[in-house]
């Protein structure tokens, strides 16, 4: 019996007010029932208020909250901080146990439902974007780099004697220094240009495995999430080799639920029935959900013991931060299925705008559109490469406009030849193109999910602004 049914029947509210109090409280009660048991979004997102009741209702199942609770151990939830404590909603304890990450903790029964409800939600939002074959995700308080490093430890512990990671160029450091930062030997692999694109060398994957051997191969370690105007990798074509080579396949998805094309690549490959093989897809929350930096998501096409994402949360050390994750729990149940859905249509439509705007606005200045990859853009700045003091440093200097201008974002790209990167023993020539010779130097700008059309629209504005003020100041 409710609270309010209680108070109706000691006469102190009316039993006509009780009954539709009543009623919202056992709504509240089985769908929160129903989150708990299915792990699925709502179907609309909750208020704040309901949000906050469950929040304090799972605290209180943590017994740092327990009212005359005795803490004997070194690690008991305490936080001096008023304010820390009401930033975490009270829930102190993180997550995991020293073990297993997703290890339920005898002192934070909340907190342990919060953690493996929030797997589940990141699982369905792919369902509800459209992707079935995915079957486990585990959200990590760990931004993508670092998801990626424990994916390939995962790895490591199936192949101890394979150092070797075959991996499509994309000029990202993050992606590069998980594999660095494990002694790994990584092999780049040139793209292919083709009609101004920049697309996956597979002939070359092919000759790299033969030379170095399939079982001296720790993985190869793919890309859908770039700035044009290179392409998502080929995955499911990648996928049937890593199948036939029985080599490992991690796909870096840092964005990819914001991308329809990218999306449609992870169905593709995961539902192959063993034609394609795909190990792990790794994406943040921040760049597909808007939270705070900080968290990532590993999905895999299998589950149970056999899943790397059980792999991974074996291999964890220790307990962790529950930050991320309860930024990512909150934000999902806020948003519902039909929120996120309105997100991802937003992205998709607001990026054909910027597309068909930077055409028209191509086409009045005699800059080419290069290509496009669902969320960005690359725009020519050839004709910036001829200049009155024969110059490029002019180049970097509409980024920085730009910049000063309140844009951020933006990517100019010289592809001067000048601009070489050493990163550990690996030399890149162009950096930020992801190509030695890529022909022309380009501006690249994104649409990503949570852009708002007013501010596609404020863009054009300052671009056409900067860009017609370098073509009177630089060109001839």
């Amino acid at each position: 019996m409710s609270f309010v049914k209680t108070a109706a029947e000691r006469g102190i509210i009316p039993e006509a007010h009780s009954s539709v109090a009543h009623s919202h409280l056992v709504g509240f009660k089985n769908m929160v029932t129903h989150l708990i048991q299915n792990k699925q979004l709502p179907e609309n997102g909750l208020c704040e208020a309901e949000i906050r009741h469950l929040l304090t209702e799972l605290a209180l199942s943590d017994s740092n909250n327990f009212p005359g609770k005795v803490g004997a151990g070194e690690r008991e939830g305490r936080v001096i901080s008023r304010l820390v404590q009401d930033r975490h909603f009270n829930l102190t304890h993180g997550i995991g146990r020293s073990g297993n990450i997703r290890d339920p903790q005898p002192k934070a029964a909340g907190s342990s439902i919060i953690c493996q409800v929030t797997d589940g939600l990141a699982l369905d939002a792919t369902r509800a974007a459209g992707i079935k074959g995915l079957k486990s995700a585990l959200v990590l308080p760990m931004a993508t780099g670092m998801a990626l490093r424990e994916s390939f430890i995962a790895l490591l512990h199936m192949r101890p004697n394979a150092k070797h990671v075959i991996w499509p160029r994309i000029d990202q450091k993050s992606c590069l220094k998980s594999m660095l930062s494990l002694n790994l030997t990584v092999h780049p692999i040139e793209p292919l240009l083709q009609d101004r694109e920049l697309v996956t060398n597979l002939e070359a994957i092919e000759n790299k495995i033969r030379e170095l051997g399939d079982k001296n191969i720790l993985c190869i370690h793919s890309t859908i999430s770039c700035f044009a105007p290179r392409r998502p990798d080929k995955i499911t074509d990648i996928g049937k080799i890593s199948y036939q080579r029985d080599i490992p396949h991690i796909v870096n998805g840092a964005y990819f639920l914001t991308i329809k094309k990218a999306r449609n690549l992870v169905q593709e490959c995961a539902q192959s029935k063993g034609r394609s093989r795909i190990d792990a897809v790794v994406c943040s929350t921040d760049k597909n959900f808007l939270t705070p930096v900080g968290g990532s998501i590993i999905f895999s096409a299998s589950k149970g013991e056999d899943a790397i994402t059980t792999k991974i949360a074996k291999n964890y050390p220790g307990r962790a931060s529950m930050s991320p994750v309860l930024d990512l729990f909150i934000t999902l149940l806020e948003i519902g299925k039909s929120g996120y859905m309105r997100l991802i249509k937003g992205q998709e439509d607001n990026f054909d705008l910027l597309v068909s705007e930077l055409e028209k606005f191509g086409n009045e200045r005699e800059m080419e559109v290069l290509g496009y990859n669902g969320v960005s853009v690359a725009i020519s700045l050839e004709r910036f490469s001829c200049t009155k003091d024969g110059d490029n440093k002019h180049l970097v200097e509409l980024g920085s406009r730009l910049f000063r201008r309140n844009i951020s974002g933006p990517r100019v790209v010289p592809c001067d030849g000048k601009n070489e990167k050493k990163i550990s023993c690996h030399n890149f020539k162009n950096y930020g193109s992801s190509y030695d010779a890529y022909p022309q130097p380009y501006l690249a700008l994104a649409s990503a999910i949570g852009m708002e059309r007013r501010e596609i629209e404020i863009l054009m504005k300052k671009l056409a602004n900067v860009i017609d003020a370098a073509i009177r100041d630089f060109c001839k």
